[in-house]
């Protein structure tokens, strides 16, 4: 499972532009890591409008509650990556 992760980490445009691979990767494998499968129309659309915008900082100006606003402490340690 983590392996497949790790493949989708590598490959996701999410990643891009907001930390380094072996950081989000360190984050990821540091503790409890709870993986859902979506499978509702227009699922991911749905899904990212409720964890809100990438930056936690960002989150908490434009959409307060949203899950990234709520939890995330930063880019990287933001509380929901989506992979797809």
């Amino acid at each position: 499972m983590f392996d497949h992760l790790l493949k989708k980490i590598r490959n996701s445009s999410n990643v891009s532009g907001c930390c380094a691979v072996s950081d989000l990767t360190t984050f990821l494998s540091s503790g409890p890591l709870i993986a859902m499968e979506l499978q509702a129309e227009n699922g991911i659309k749905r899904w990212a409008d409720m964890a809100g915008p990438t930056d936690p900082s960002v989150a908490r100006q434009v959409a307060p509650a949203s899950f990234r606003a709520r939890f995330g402490t930063g880019k990287t340690l933001r509380v929901e990556w989506t992979f797809t």
